[in-house]
């Protein structure tokens, strides 16, 4: 038996497998085996995979103090929503609590086979594919919506596929508002809030959504809703990427950070390791260390590929060239730090770059000095040293310049500028682009910089290819 507090304490090191009695309104007390952890929010809440009457199930485990009743109770109250309005969500097996602990417990029925709806409509290959996924998943919103359901923080996680069902999740952001259907502005904000979650390469699909999302709702489109939804989503993809950033420089369920009066780490909770935090106690014995290779070794920075914990990894070093650059950097935010957080925007954005692992610098207190970012290693070739080898014409080499073309076009819908669009800056890898090199790398919320910023970096890219007329027409054909 687990008491409330210890899991409290256990923070994201749950130890499994448990077993807990619960007691029931009916007085009797069974027993739910807990198997393994499908999601921690330490201090909060516990979602495990396990067994409950011989039934596999999925448990909601509730401990926030006084609040931990009422998240029950509310996460319960959705599912029930759910369920009189004909949604498919898993069924609700049991609301109880452990016997003599502070813990509440929902139990629901366990959908197998199932698979997240986001992660498989990731892996689908073609963009009718990815339009057909997104299709069914609108419609699935617009029932909501007509039976009054809203829910107030919906997000792709909260949906599974079962072959091609898809089931409703997370019961506790659901709100009945009466049983009767969401008005426009409601219904379109509601919308909205999910579109503004999907990467800006697919901001062309939300006309034909919300064409289907109207018709499902028995409405007439009419364009001024799509400036509606487009003005909501861009919002919502804002507020949400700082929201997300503001993490990654502090502990959560993603990342763990260290911060002393002389130095500052965060890293990938996923890829700690005790190899990892010895890195950080001290990062130059890794440039001198025999395996390790020097990729480049430069004023501004230095370049090395060495393996730690068994990853193959990128270790950049920012230098710090000399008194006078020491002080212009100290008290402004290191680049490294800049190149984590533009890492960390990027995949926000489905935009490729290298794995951000780790970031660390070095500190006086405020003070900063010399600064690493961490990354995992890429396979592939630079882009210059890519088309110099082979037929620009051949559908591989198409590929790879549509793929270039698709991340640029990417960062000018996001209002990102690189800074350095050398050709040496972009790694192909199977003919997808990979972006590197972040720390020039800037975002605004002004049309008119960053139509400015992006003029300026396209013109730096295609003085990359002054000794390839031919392939620098084609990237004028799709970038200007």
């Amino acid at each position: 038996m687990i008491s409330a507090e210890a899991l409290s304490q256990s923070q994201h090191s749950i130890p499994m497998p448990l077993q807990l009695t619960l007691q029931g309104k009916d007085g009797q007390c069974k027993v739910l085996y807990c198997e393994r952890v499908a999601r921690v929010l330490p201090g909060k809440r516990l979602v495990v995979y396990g067994k409950w009457d011989g039934q596999a199930i999925v448990a909601k485990l509730f401990y926030a103090g006084n609040r931990a009743q009422r998240h029950a109770q509310r996460d319960a109250r959705g599912a029930m929503c759910l369920l009189r309005a004909n949604i498919l969500t898993p069924a609700l097996l049991q609301v109880g609590k452990v016997a003599q602990q502070a813990i509440h417990v929902v139990i629901y029925q366990r959908i197998e086979p199932a698979v997240d709806w986001y992660r498989h409509w990731c892996q689908l290959v073609t963009q009718a594919e990815k339009l057909q996924g997104m299709l069914d998943l609108i419609k699935v919103i617009a029932n909501q919506h007509a039976a009054g359901l809203y829910q107030g923080d919906i997000y792709p996680d909260n949906f599974i596929l079962s072959n091609t069902a898809i089931y409703s999740l997370d019961g506790a952001d659901i709100r009945d508002c009466g049983g009767k259907p969401l008005s426009v502005k409601k219904s379109l904000r509601n919308l909205a809030d999910l579109l503004g979650q999907f990467m800006p390469g697919y901001d062309g699909m939300r006309k034909p959504l919300l064409v289907a999302y109207c018709q499902q709702r028995g409405w007439q489109y009419r364009d001024e809703l799509l400036v509606y939804v487009e003005r909501q989503a861009n919002r919502i993809r804002h507020k949400r990427q700082r929201k997300l950033l503001s993490k990654a420089l502090r502990n959560c369920s993603e990342f763990i950070s260290d911060r002393a009066f002389r130095h500052f780490s965060v890293w990938r909770r996923d890829m700690d390791s005790a190899e990892l935090q010895e890195f950080f106690q001290d990062p130059e014995r890794i440039f001198t260390a025999p395996d390790t290779v020097i990729l480049k070794s430069g004023n501004t920075c230095t370049l090395a590929r060495a393996n730690i914990a068994g990853m193959d990894l990128v270790i950049k070093r920012y230098n710090i060239k000399n008194h006078r650059h020491a002080l212009k950097r100290a008290l402004r935010n290191s680049r490294a730090r800049i190149s984590w957080l533009n890492a960390q925007r990027l995949q926000l954005l489905g935009i490729n770059t290298a794995k951000p692992i780790a970031m660390h610098e070095k500190r006086i207190g405020i003070i900063r000095r010399q600064s690493y970012f961490v990354m995992a290693h890429v396979e592939g070739c630079t882009a210059d040293e890519y088309f110099k080898l082979g037929d620009i014409y051949s559908e591989k080499a198409s590929i790879a310049i549509e793929s270039i073309v698709e991340v640029l076009r990417s960062l000018r819908i996001s209002r990102i500028s690189h800074g350095d669009l050398k050709a040496s800056n972009a790694i192909i890898n199977h003919e997808k682009a990979i972006l590197l090199d972040l720390d020039a790398m800037r975002q605004t919320s002004c049309d008119f910089l960053a139509k400015r910023r992006f003029t300026k970096d396209i013109k730096r890219f295609l003085r990359n290819w002054t000794d390839n007329e031919s392939l620098q027409q084609l990237f004028k054909q799709h970038l200007m």
